[in-house]
């Protein structure tokens, strides 16, 4: 197994602003209750302004959750630093997505760290680390 050390950008514009990860029937994180996330972000221009939320949505896009945790994305350095979202403890279940969400940024780009290459690995280790209630 190999890592490919890789990021997915993040836009203040319409161009990519959610990137998520769907979880399916059989995946471990099925009937656990999760309330935090984390991710790795860096803002490689230093010219993020605006806010950085994460949701859990049903595969349809339904919101069943929003972090408590907003990140002002002005703080955002040009190292990768992990950053913590919190939510109220939500029981995931089969089609349930967690996301990363750019909407509110109003200028500037930021990249998420993802390790592209272990495929036999739930793909949320891609982007975040869940902690469980």
């Amino acid at each position: 197994q190999s890592n490919t050390d890789d990021a997915e950008d993040l836009y203040s514009t319409t161009t990519r602003n959610e990137i998520c990860q769907l979880y399916e029937t059989g995946q471990v994180l099925i009937g656990e209750d999760v309330c935090k996330a984390s991710w790795f972000i860096r803002d490689t221009a230093g010219t993020a302004t605006g806010s950085l939320k994460a949701y859990i949505r049903q595969s349809d896009g339904t919101q069943v959750a929003i972090s408590t945790t907003v990140l002002d994305a002005s703080t955002v350095t040009g190292s990768y630093v992990e950053y913590t979202f919190e939510f109220p403890a939500t029981t995931m279940v089969a089609d349930y997505m967690i996301c990363i969400n750019s909407e509110d940024m109003t200028n500037g780009t930021v990249q998420i760290q993802s390790y592209g290459t272990q495929a036999c690995i739930p793909k949320l280790l891609n982007y975040a680390r869940l902690l469980l209630d």
